[in-house]
């Protein structure tokens, strides 16, 4: 991550630029990967039918706790209510979402190190 900001810092043209933006964008990018996993794992939980309480944070947390992502899966099953075609359609459709959509480095993120934070994609994609 510190080579990364580094190069980035250098530039396309070798314009000198701080070093401290860069490195706040990458500890936003971890705040932002971290809450995308944690949204992941409580939608696809939502999905398997089970409870809040069953969803794993895989993680020691920089940014997402185990605390907190039990508040998050809460929040989401708050949200989502009790489960019906529509809304598991349209949460299968926000877990997609969540698991493609987020590529601002064109680069492995951290929800692909973890597929079990979205297994029930391929689950629903067999359904067909």
């Amino acid at each position: 991550m510190l080579l990364n900001a580094a190069v980035i810092c250098t530039g396309v043209f070798g314009e000198e630029r701080p070093m401290g933006k860069e490195m706040e964008l990458y500890e936003q990018w971890g705040f932002v990967e971290e809450n995308i996993l944690a949204h992941a794992a409580a939608v696809n939980s939502w999905l398997s039918g089970t409870s809040p309480e069953s969803v794993k944070w895989p993680l020691d947390g920089g940014y997402v706790t185990s605390d907190s992502a039990l508040q998050i899966a809460q929040g989401v099953y708050e949200s989502l209510g009790k489960k019906d075609g529509v809304k598991e359609w349209l949460a299968a459709c926000l877990l997609k979402i969540l698991k493609d959509n987020q590529r601002w480095l064109k680069a492995p993120e951290l929800i692909d190190n973890y597929p079990e934070a979205t297994s029930r994609l391929s689950e629903l994609s067999g359904r067909q």
